[in-house]
């Protein structure tokens, strides 16, 4: 395992939605920063691995219904290591599917967050303090970087995940940080309910003028930010001589003689209204002095605006919104004819120019309409949301205008509008265009934008519909919305036209149509129920480049009614037949272009899509090519019927990549594909199955180096093989196959009476054959596993050529060579014991008979080695007695010995001494005296294996010699109590109390148990031999006596 270091930083880096957790209603929102989460490590290379997370650290709290909301978290510095993985975990405060968490200590985890910290899209997230991991699958991602980090063993993801979070090695630091204040959040959107917007709440709830004007400022702040990001990241207003009135209870209006970024030099008045829970905010600044050109606008604005030095400025005011206003009279010049503008959400500046003095590409391309827009004063409104400005303009146009490209009169526009865009030069004409595209001349509303070298337009119908023949000419084809466009290249010069358009089949309009189809260019497809037509014009010939017509779903009666345009009931059983996610198309674009379903339309025509029948899935592609090669494919989901009744199986990859259809096939199913023109020309892969008996699969391929398939067959798990073919002509065939056979209930006799081999196995290897040069040859290698061995039969040469006949080859084969195969085991006495005891190996007759008389016979071991053989490898000792008495002219007591040497207990001799050789429980002790077993030992034999009473025992160990005390600790060793000691003792030995006492104590038996059981010998005292002295006696031993 290595180290992990997480550090958890103190500068914000970002702000995320939260709400108060766990009591607060989820719809009050407040506003927390996000801080970056530092992860350094090394990998399996020992490569220096760094990486950051945006994270939550602080949250808001409010414990209760009624308690204030609280910043909450961890702001003080500090180390812990990590306790544990959580698998169990899942995020508490908003929905998730990223499960599980780190506990650095209690409560305070590290688990998922958001994956956009400012939307509540998935809602909003809330934290008392746990690290919470933001971003798509950042959770995810972070969890594969402890892994890689970590060095868990093992391939199990949630293993390792448990691994190193229980290894100590995963450390994590807080750096010490401000607790941030809390924040509410105001909504600025239309979504907002009016429970959301606390603008006025809050402005009712001040006293002071200073604390609206910061109310003021932060909500602009908060309002403006967003549309501002990427113009000004630093983006800060700053009020001063600021002077405000409240209009009503919704709406306050404001001064402030300066601010920051873009109303620099610009006297500013703003209003922040609340409808219907919708809080707008207005900012218009008019300047101080004047500029003569875009670029000489104050600060960055004047930068921004650089690229439109081509206009002469007049007049200009700058207006900042967070709402889409339209058609509002906010700045008056007194010299346009019209200066209403629709605002839009971010930077929006009004202007008056002189058009007619324009340069650069942008004056060249004013050139084509200036008979129309003249030579006056014109009323500009820009709108900057990013560092490219959307620059739009607003003039009324007296007259139609007709518009000829390359000679060829396309369309005109009736009451146009113009608008300007300077990256990249573009100028785009909208109103009422009358388009010419046979045989129909129609009026429709749209735009077309002329760029340095191109045309585009797109255009609307709605009301000439029914004046439209059928698509594809299939009089139950109605169309419900119809866009036409148009794409022209100038140099070298080239038109596209094309239609798109929603249908729908069958005689009744349903009620759910769209009311309009997005324009499409070539590599743009329909949606559901949508087609399109794309023309290219070059030359001044047309020719089409991609016909398409796509349904979500299309059943059998769809498709009959789609031609005779009436409603038909068909039978249950064929509506189980249906197509799902239709492309059908004709391209002409050299390339292939990306369909609405995800696949490739290629040259030529196609279909592709999903066909249901009665439950399955089947993707379906069908293509024929300007060069008439035909390709296809069809791919099953994976069948499985009642459990493992029946299965149909194969390599089917399943829809293919990028495929976006709801409905999709499952990778392993059955499949075939073909191509006429590219190897291999055929290609297929199917596995059945019927009741997990029969098992049969096949994969062929067709190609330049032959016809090469393979075959699998199992029956019910007694023969299984596997069979590849490769047939590149009548004279070169080759056949290769893996072999998996069951070899059960085979029994082969071993040579000099050693048992029978019990042959349950399987026999796997390979087959191999070959017909080449009118030569034929075939092969087997094969090997098999017995009793946890491998025995390997090499590679052999056969004369086979029906597959089904090896299992019969490899018995016979067997049978021929046991001597050659069970080489190692006919002279191994270890494994054939062991395979005996297993009972691999089978004997007719008494066994240990014919184990006892092979390992002296055969093997040649000795009395003492057999015995340690046979003990190590698990024999009981009644089996290893009766072995070494049949294969042993040995005695009693040296086969008692032997057996005691190899490991067997007392008690495991006795029983084979008492059973095999009848002998009296006297003979039996003096032997397992003789061989050294102890007097408890013995004593324990006689009690539990000869089932002698006490005082029996105590008499049979007398009579082979063991003394008074030697008796009582062997009756004290086997369990019995100090009564029964002393009674038998007593009985046997024929002792006194004196005696008797001091073999108790002697033997272990504590003091006060024995002065309990001989009380009168504890109180009587001698005084009168108190001072006696005896020097002469004083180095006498007496070894029974104990001094206490």
């Amino acid at each position: 395992m290595r180290k992990i270091k997480l550090t958890v930083g103190n500068t914000p880096v970002g702000e995320a939605l939260t709400w108060a957790y766990p009591a607060g209603d989820g719809k009050k929102l407040f506003l927390i920063p996000t801080y970056e989460l530092h992860v350094r490590g090394t990998d399996d290379s020992g490569k220096n691995i760094e990486e950051t997370f945006e994270v939550f650290r602080f949250g808001v709290q409010q414990r209760t219904t009624t308690s204030s909301p609280r910043v909450v978290g961890l702001a003080d510095e500090q180390t812990h290591i990590i306790k544990a993985w959580l698998p169990e975990y899942s995020v508490h405060s908003a929905p998730s599917t990223e499960d599980g968490a780190w506990q650095v200590y209690g409560n305070f985890l590290i688990h998922d967050g958001p994956d956009v910290p400012l939307s509540q899209s998935n809602g909003a997230y809330a934290s008392v303090g746990c690290i919470e991991i933001c971003g798509v699958k950042g959770f995810e991602k972070f969890n594969n970087l402890m892994i890689r980090l970590g060095g868990a063993p093992g391939n199990d993801r949630s293993a390792k995940l448990n691994t190193i979070g229980s290894s100590q090695q995963m450390e994590i630091t807080y750096k010490k940080a401000s607790r941030p204040p809390l924040k509410h959040y105001i909504q600025l959107d239309g979504s907002a309910s009016p429970e959301t917007s606390q603008f006025f709440e809050s402005y009712h709830q001040i006293n002071s003028e200073d604390e609206i004007r910061q109310l003021v400022a932060s909500t602009l702040q908060d309002s403006l930010s967003p549309s501002m990001a990427n113009i000004a990241p630093e983006f800060n207003l700053t009020l001063q001589d600021f002077a405000f009135t409240l209009l009503n209870q919704n709406s306050l209006k404001f001064t402030s003689s300066a601010l920051g970024f873009p109303f620099e030099n610009l006297n500013v008045s703003g209003l922040i209204t609340e409808e219907n829970g919708r809080l707008r905010v207005l900012l218009v600044g008019v300047p101080k002095s004047e500029g003569h050109h875009p670029g000489d606008l104050p600060g960055i604005l004047g930068q921004l605006l650089t690229p439109f030095n081509f206009l002469t400025i007049q007049q200009y005011g700058i207006i900042l919104s967070n709402d889409f206003i339209p058609g509002k009279e906010l700045i008056h010049f007194g010299q346009a004819a019209d200066d209403k503008m629709i605002l839009k959400p971010g930077l929006n500046i009004a202007l008056l120019s002189q058009l007619s003095d324009s340069d650069g590409v942008l004056g060249d391309l004013l050139s084509v309409v200036e008979g129309i827009i003249g030579d006056g004063t014109h009323f500009i409104v820009w709108n900057i949301r990013d560092t490219t400005p959307d620059f739009s303009l607003d003039i009324r146009i007296p007259k139609d205008i007709d518009l000829s490209i390359g000679g060829i009169n396309i369309f005109g526009l009736i009451d146009p509008e113009v608008s300007l865009s300077a990256i990249p030069p573009s100028v785009e004409v909208s109103g009422l265009i009358n388009f010419s595209l046979p045989p129909l001349n129609i009026a429709l509303p749209g735009s077309i934008r002329l760029g340095a070298n191109s045309i585009s337009g797109s255009f609307s119908v709605e009301k000439e519909l029914e004046s439209f023949p059928p698509p594809f000419g299939f009089p139950g084809i109605h169309l419900s919305t119809l866009q036409l466009m148009i794409q022209a290249q100038l140099n070298p010069f080239n038109i596209n036209i094309g239609a798109s358009g929603a249908f729908y089949i069958g005689p009744d309009k349903p009620s759910n149509l769209p009311e309009s189809v997005t324009p499409l260019s070539p590599e743009e497809i329909p949606g559901n129920n949508e087609f399109s037509i794309i023309f290219t014009t070059q030359g001044g010939a047309t020719a089409p480049i991609l016909l398409s017509m796509y349904l979500d779903e299309l059943s059998l009666d769809t498709c009959i009614t789609a031609v005779t345009n009436k409603n038909l009931d068909l039978p249950d059983f064929l509506n189980a037949i249906s197509f799902h996610q239709v492309m059908l198309y004709w391209c002409g674009s050299p390339t292939p272009l990306q369909q609405a379903n995800g696949a490739l339309a290629y040259p030529g025509l196609g279909l592709s899509g999903i066909m249901q029948i009665f439950g399955t899935h089947v993707y379906s592609e069908l293509k024929i090519t300007s060069e008439k090669n035909i390709s296809g494919a069809f791919i099953l989901d994976p069948i499985r019927v009642g459990g493992n009744l029946l299965e149909i199986t194969g390599n089917g990859k399943g829809t293919p990549t990028g495929y976006q259809g709801a409905a999709t096939v499952s990778p392993g199913g059955a499949m075939m594909q073909f191509d006429t023109q590219q190897s291999p020309y055929f290609t297929c892969s199917a596995n059945v199955s019927v009741l997990g008996l029969v098992e049969a699969g096949l994969d062929a391929e067709i190609g330049n180096d032959g016809i090469m398939f393979e075959l699998r067959e199992n029956i019910a798990g007694l023969f299984s093989q596997s069979l590849k073919v490769s047939f590149k002509s009548i004279t070169d065939f080759e056949a290769n196959s893996e072999l998996d056979i069951q070899l059960t209930g085979i029994s082969i006799a071993l040579p000099l009476d050693l048992g029978n081999i019990k042959l349950n196995t399987a026999v796997f290897g390979g087959f191999g054959a070959s017909f080449k040069d009118n030569s034929f040859s075939s092969y087997i290698s094969a090997k098999f596993e017995w009793n946890g061995k491998t025995f390997n039969l090499g590679t052999l040469t056969v004369e086979v050529t029906d597959v089904r006949k090896l299992p019969e080859y490899l018995v016979q084969y067997i049978l021929e060579n046991v001597a050659k195969i069970f080489e190692d085991l006919l002279q191994n006495a270890l494994e054939w014991l062991e395979a005996v005891l297993d009972k691999a190996i089978e004997f007719v007759g008494e066994v240990m008979e014919k184990v006892g008389k092979a390992l002296a016979h055969h093997f040649e071991e000795t009395l003492e080695a057999s015995a340690k053989l046979m003990k190590n490898v698990g024999y009981i000792a009644i089996d290893t007695g009766k072995a070494l008495k049949a294969g042993f002219e040995k005695s009693a007591q040296e086969i008692a010995n032997a057996m005691k040497e190899a490991g067997y207990l007392a008690e495991e001799v006795g029983e084979v001494l008492s059973e095999l050789f009848e002998m009296s429980e006297q003979v039996i002790a003096g032997i397992l005296n003789a061989i050294g077993y102890t007097a408890a030992e013995i004593a324990n034999v006689l009690k539990v294996v000869l089932a002698q009473p006490i005082r029996a025992v105590a008499e049979i160990l007398k009579g082979i010699g063991k003394t008074a005390e030697e008796v009582g600790s062997a009756l004290k060793a086997i369990g019995e109590p100090v009564n029964v000691v002393s009674d038998v003792l007593k009985g046997v030995f024929d002792l006194g109390d004196n005696a008797l006492n001091d073999i108790l104590k002697v033997v272990g038996f504590p003091i006060s148990v024995v002065d309990d059981l001989l009380p009168h010998l504890k109180h009587i005292k001698a005084p009168h031999i108190k001072h006696i002295k005896a020097p002469h006696i004083k180095h006498v031993k007496l070894p029974h006596v104990k001094v206490f």
